[in-house]
């Protein structure tokens, strides 16, 4: 099924744009609602990768809110809160510092702050801890900022990976699911890595080389003597039979 996607909006982007642009930047003004056309496109056939690739495309070239709202929509399609609040709290942001646009803008705006907070309420956190002040704290392979102590971390449902590093201490991995909505608390547990001082394996080195020589030596010469032909054995006393009774 086709989904429509606020059609109006091409039409009043594309209005916007070759209204404010000169000879000099017509190029990326067209660019930009070319962009918008192909998002509204993908948007309606539910390619929502591509559609969120596109807008972001026309709002770089143009720095318009209704781009930047279409993006959002695109991430909260793809299940993406994180992204879609925060790309739909930067339209309200856009739209509430210009005074003169509140007023084509109002409904851009309310359907902003509502899909915002519905994409706040989605987002998951990870609580990580206890860390150490030097520790690297690795999300779905991203680093990101720790103190010691502990730190929430939001992210999006799904599949999780969480990776603490450390000098001399052993890797912490953490991989599991997380839900909308809900708070996974991450005990962090990382044994210190012991290692032998220089001089003890040193001793060690060397006791295994003495007892290595001292085997071979004691092999060869056993070696020898059975390497060597029976001799015969002579009677000390030859002219004597004995008798065993």
């Amino acid at each position: 099924m086709r989904r429509r996607t606020l059609p109006w909006l091409v039409g009043l982007l594309f209005g916007v744009v070759a209204g404010g642009s000169s000879a000099q930047d017509v190029d990326p003004g067209r660019a930009a609602a070319e962009a918008f056309r192909e998002g509204s496109l993908a948007a309606d056939d539910l390619r929502w990768r591509d559609a969120e690739r596109a807008f972001a495309r026309a709002f770089e070239l143009s720095g318009l809110p209704q781009a930047l709202y279409m993006q959002g929509v695109a991430l909260r399609a793809l299940d993406r809160p994180v992204e879609a609040r925060d790309t739909l709290r930067r339209v309200v942001a856009l739209i509430e510092r210009d005074v003169g646009a509140w007023a084509e803008n109002s409904d851009i705006l309310a359907e902003a702050r509502a899909l915002a907070d519905e994409s706040e309420a989605r987002i998951a956190r990870l609580e990580i801890g206890p860390l150490a002040p030097d520790a690297t704290l690795r999300v779905d392979g991203r680093v990101r900022p720790s103190t010691s102590g502990h730190v929430e971390i939001e992210v999006d449902p799904g599949a999780r990976s969480v990776v603490v590093e450390r000098e001399g201490y052993e890797t912490f991995v953490w991989s599991g699911e997380t839900t909308p909505g809900t708070r996974t608390s991450v005990e962090v547990v990382q044994e210190a890595i012991v290692v032998e001082a220089p001089s003890r394996r040193r001793r060690r080195a060397l006791l295994g080389t003495l007892i290595t020589v001292v085997l071979v030596g004691a092999a060869v010469p056993l070696g020898w003597r059975l390497s060597r032909s029976p001799e015969r054995v002579t009677p000390q006393y030859p002219e004597r039979v004995f008798e065993v009774p």
